[in-house]
């Protein structure tokens, strides 16, 4: 396990894989956070705001269901 990583389930059907969000390099202080849901969670996606620029999206999950999004600012 990974220091400071909250684990809970495992929930859902026998598809797909484990799966953790670690960006390897420095980011700025804006994180957007996307969640499609429905009954359940169907997907979350993380973009990331590095200090070079570049930004980063990773999506775990499917695309279905309702989506809302939340932007983090670290200060």
């Amino acid at each position: 396990m990974l220091d400071g990583c909250i684990v809970h389930g495992p929930w859902g059907g026998s598809f797909g894989g484990e799966w953790v969000y670690m960006p390897h390099q420095g980011f700025t202080r804006k994180i957007k956070i996307s969640v499609r849901y429905g009954e359940v969670i169907d997907s979350i996606n993380f973009q990331t705001c590095f200090t070079t620029g570049e930004t980063l999206s990773s999506s775990f999950g499917g695309k279905g269901g309702n989506r809302t999004d939340t932007s983090l600012h670290y200060v």
